[in-house]
C-alpha cells in the first residue's frame, strides 16, 4: 500500500523525499553494493526511494530484489532533490503538527529551516508543535495557502508529521 492511496506515484515519491528532507536523513556514503547488509530502518528507506513496491516480496509474485544501480539512482535522485530543496518545494505539502520524542534526540536542523515551531505541548512522552512555513525572506517560492484536510500522517518512532494537502483548485 501507498503513503496516501489514490496519490500519483510521483507524488508518492516527492513527499516521500521531502519526509526524509525534513528529518534531515542523510544517505552519502552508503555504497548500494552494501544494500542488503543495511538496517532494517535505512534498508527500507532507500529501498522505498527505489519503490515502495520494490520493499516487500510478499504482495507481488513477479518481485525482483533490488540491484545495486537502482539504490545508486535512487541515492543521487535523493542527493539532487536534497540540495535543491526550497521554500518552495517545502510550501507543496504544507506541515501543521510535529510529533518529536525528545529521549530520540532529533536533530530539527532542517526542519527549523524552512518551519518555526511553537513552544510545543507534552503529551505522553511525546512533544506536539505546532508549526508555520517561515516567510518568503527564507527562500522564494509560491506558499500554498489552501488546505482542506488532514493529508498525511507519516510515521517514525521518534519523528511523525502531520501536513494539510493543498486545496484542489
Amino acid at each position: 500500500m501507498y503513503q496516501l492511496p489514490g496519490d500519483p506515484l510521483a507524488e508518492d515519491h516527492e513527499r516521500l523525499m521531502t519526509w526524509l528532507d525534513l528529518r534531515g536523513d542523510d544517505f552519502g556514503g552508503i555504497a548500494p553494493e552494501r544494500f542488503g547488509a543495511l538496517d532494517g530502518a535505512r534498508k527500507f528507506l532507500i529501498g522505498s526511494l527505489v519503490g515502495r513496491a520494490r520493499v516487500r516480496p510478499e504482495p507481488r509474485a513477479d518481485w525482483r530484489p533490488v540491484a545495486p544501480e537502482e539504490v545508486r539512482g535512487a541515492l543521487d535522485e535523493y542527493a539532487r532533490f536534497k540540495a535543491s530543496f526550497t521554500r518552495g518545494r517545502a510550501a507543496r505539502f504544507p506541515l501543521s503538527y510535529v510529533v518529536l520524542d525528545p529521549s530520540a534526540g532529533f536533530d530539527t536542523t532542517d526542519l527549523d529551516r524552512f518551519y518555526e515551531r511553537d513552544a510545543g505541548e507534552h503529551v505522553g512522552r511525546f512533544v506536539l508543535y505546532r508549526v508555520r512555513l517561515r516567510g518568503r525572506d527564507v527562500e522564494d517560492g509560491t506558499m500554498n495557502r489552501k488546505t482542506d484536510r488532514l493529508h498525511s500522517v507519516v510515521r517514525r518512532s521518534d519523528f511523525t508529521v502531520y501536513s494539510r494537502a493543498s486545496a484542489a483548485a
